[in-house]
């Protein structure tokens, strides 16, 4: 492949174009002034040509969240891969408890969340030392998580911004000491709120036995709306987003022959579901749960001819490919080793 300013991901979908199509020449298409094009025009060995648009879908945001807050785990029954609760042990605790930490705004919200637990593990050591069911101590809890919109409400912060700006302190400074002053349970949820973010929150959901000393633990699950939901619905749901969007931009329309669309999927949940009916660990399923093809029904793509889809696999790193057409033709679906790509 010539020398270009190609990125990794449209060079990987010409190599994995080509574990499918006899491919005899690449050449890359370069926009005329604003006029948006396609990334590559390919010419099959039959003659026929297909312009090939590349997209990659990425989630670094809610990936980086929910790998704070979570740990991949595979299920060995079924070869599937799913997030599970990370574990956060501290010795003042006693119960074993369960939060879900909720995020409308990853993009803005740059914050580790390593902070807000550690500040939420005091609060459920109070809940313990107060006593009372497994419900009251989780009521407990819950009531002392209120929202920075509810501190505000109950507390009056400008005469004495007033006097800390008089004094020339910054304003971050001031509201991580006046949340602290003011028994906020976590003050730069303060910060976010007035810097325009939608502050994260949390939902106490359990609180449960053996009561030891010592041992108890706090299990934690990140949360983005409508990030990952569903057990293949997330992953339809972000291919046609993009599909939807290339549609927008028409690029495709001075195209001479096929027009193609390659979403490649990064390592986020859209791909841990392509890999769950599409991996390599899906020939371990029983036959009437192995390719599951009619699950992609679903997708509407008239503007283009194919739609090819991939990702990695969760274990072997291999790549998933699917491609679809926009005829009866059945979908084509192989494992591309990773040795294979690297080596094209």
């Amino acid at each position: 492949m010539p020398g270009d300013d190609s990125t990794v991901e449209e060079r990987l979908a010409v190599r994995l174009i080509r574990e499918f199509e006899d491919v005899a020449h690449v050449e890359r298409l370069e926009p005329a002034g604003s006029v948006p094009t396609p990334d590559w025009r390919l010419t099959m060995a039959d003659g026929r040509v297909a312009d090939v648009e590349v997209t990659r879908d990425t989630e670094q945001a809610v990936q980086s969240l929910e790998s704070q807050l979570g740990v991949v785990q595979v299920d060995e029954s079924t070869g599937r891969s799913r997030w599970v609760a990370r574990e956060w042990a501290d010795s003042r605790l006693c119960c074993e408890w369960r939060v879900q930490i909720f995020d409308h705004d990853p993009h803005n919200n740059k914050r580790p969340a390593k902070g807000m637990v550690e500040a939420l593990i005091p609060v459920l050591v109070e809940a313990e030392s107060a006593g009372g069911t497994s419900e009251q101590m989780v009521a407990a809890a819950q009531s002392r998580l209120v929202t920075p919109e509810q501190h505000f409400d109950e507390h009056d912060d400008s005469a004495a911004w007033a006097n800390a700006s008089a004094r020339g302190v910054g304003f971050e400074g001031f509201m991580l000491q006046w949340g602290k002053d003011t028994g906020y349970w976590y003050p730069p949820l303060l910060v976010d709120l007035l810097c325009g973010r939608v502050p994260r929150s949390v939902h106490v959901r359990r609180a449960a036995g053996p009561a030891v000393p010592g041992c108890g633990v706090v299990r934690t699950s990140a949360s983005v709306p409508d990030s990952a939901w569903g057990e293949y619905e997330h992953m339809l749901a972000t291919v046609q987003g993009h599909i939807d969007k290339k549609i927008a931009r028409r690029q495709m329309e001075q195209a001479p022959g096929l027009r193609w669309l390659f979403v490649v999927l990064d390592d986020n949940m859209a791909a841990v579901q392509l890999d769950d009916y599409f991996g390599p660990g899906c020939q371990e399923l029983d036959p009437a749960e192995r390719n599951p093809y009619q699950i992609l029904d679903g997708l509407t793509f008239d503007c283009f001819d194919e739609v090819w889809i991939t990702g990695r696999a969760f274990q072997s790193r291999d790549h998933i490919v699917l491609r679809l057409f926009n005829t009866v033709d059945a979908p084509q679906h192989k494992i591309v080793r990773c040795a294979e790509v690297l080596a094209g």
